[in-house]
């Protein structure tokens, strides 16, 4: 099964960007623009194939657009729309204890969510490094108030997942 992207990204090449998180402090903040996150298999960023873990059970990830304020000069006509991928064990903790903590029953479309990346955790095995950890705060919102955001980006969908 592949994932749809939206047939102006396919033409253009265009997609969204991913939330990135290369140092300690490094984060993003942004309102949920995507309107029902779906839970969706993992894929391997090389090739493509779905990801298993060692008993065979399908890797699975969710992943969200958020509108945030960030701008980055390399990508044209860059809206700040930012794609999460929620499949590292310790992001989907941290931002399930936000969303509980906050009174929210899930990634609600209008929420406000930040995650940060706080850390390492100590390596299972020599030599290797240790799995990335963070925070999350969560923030309910109101759907209507994505309804101008999505008019101003010309309403960016969940599909749009370039590169998956």
């Amino acid at each position: 099964m592949y994932d749809e992207i939206g047939a102006d990204d396919f033409l253009m090449g265009g997609g969204v960007a991913w939330a990135k998180f290369p140092t300690i402090g490094s984060g993003v903040t942004g309102t949920i623009i995507t309107p029902a996150p779906k839970v969706r298999q993992a894929k391997d960023f090389d090739s493509g194939e779905p990801l298993t873990w060692p008993d065979g059970q399908p890797v699975q990830e969710v992943v969200i657009n958020l509108q945030t304020d960030e701008r980055d000069a390399e990508i044209p006509n860059d809206t700040g729309v930012r794609q999460l991928v929620i499949k590292a064990p310790a992001m989907k903790a941290a931002i399930r204890d936000a969303v509980r903590e906050a009174g929210g029953k899930g990634l609600q479309l209008g929420a406000v969510l930040t995650v940060t990346y706080t850390g390492d955790a100590a390596p299972k095995k020599k030599g290797y490094h240790g799995a990335k950890q963070y925070s999350a705060v969560f923030t309910p919102g109101r759907a209507a108030d994505v309804e101008k955001a999505l008019g101003s980006l010309g309403a960016v969908k969940q599909d749009d997942t370039a590169g998956f």
